[in-house]
């Protein structure tokens, strides 16, 4: 698939907004940012299954990952970044947000983490078609 006929399938399942629209997001001239919802699905997917895995879990003896909450996101206007080594430059949207979330450890204590303050998130399309960042 071209460039332009992602954009208009972006466009046509996010709606014709701008990015200075804090609805929905979408870039101007085919790229897209991803929406509120869709930051939000992937922290929470980055918390509950890469950085507490099943055998993170089990080697820091943590019996549950939860209470996750988010700060207000900040959505910015995309820009031009090499996020990975398979190419050039990327259309990136970084994204500003801190989250925190309750670690359950096996002798019954209960910690507090907090990830994102001061970070910058830069998020974009995996070959997947799935929203997915790094930090900067």
């Amino acid at each position: 698939m071209n460039r332009t006929l992602l954009a208009a399938l972006a466009v046509a399942a996010l709606g014709p907004a701008g990015c200075g629209d804090k609805d929905n997001k979408i870039a101007a001239e085919g790229g897209a940012c991803p929406t509120q919802e869709a930051v939000t699905i992937a922290l929470t997917n980055y918390v509950q299954k890469d950085l507490w895995s099943p055998g993170e879990r089990d080697i820091w003896k943590i019996s549950a990952v939860d209470g996750l909450t988010f700060s207000n996101i900040e959505i910015g206007d995309p820009i031009k970044k090499v996020v990975d080594y398979s190419g050039g430059e990327k259309d990136v949207c970084p994204v500003r947000v801190t989250y925190t979330f309750q670690l359950h450890h096996a002798d019954g204590r209960v910690e507090t983490k907090q990830m994102g303050a001061d970070k910058t998130h830069l998020f974009y399309l995996d070959a997947f078609h799935t929203w997915t960042f790094k930090t900067d």
